[in-house]
């Protein structure tokens, strides 16, 4: 079975972009909320402070993405010579975003 795609459709950079912000900060956020479970009220306020404005820009560029996403021209889906393989592509791509 062979997959074919063309190369040159590509994501737009504000779209990249934005993925990997979100990405760097849930990888930032989970751990800090992990480790406020168990301290000190006195250290865990500024902790949960920041944990605070850090899932807040979290949840701004989630939705910048999203809005990106549906703006901005994406890459044809992947093609695998086989129709149910294709189809799954298909549906198993649009699951990530429900």
């Amino acid at each position: 079975m062979k997959t074919t795609n063309d190369l040159n459709q590509k994501y737009s950079t504000a779209t990249i972009a934005s993925n990997w912000i979100s990405t760097i900060l849930f990888l930032i956020l989970f751990p800090l909320g992990k480790y406020s479970t168990g301290i000190e009220d006195e250290e865990k306020l500024s902790l949960i402070q920041t944990h605070a404005l850090l899932g807040l820009a979290m949840l701004i560029f989630n939705l910048i993405r999203t809005w990106l996403f549906f703006k901005s021209k994406r890459p044809s889906d992947l093609k695998t010579n086989s129709k149910i393989n294709d189809k799954l592509i298909v549906w198993v791509h649009n699951l990530f975003y429900v």
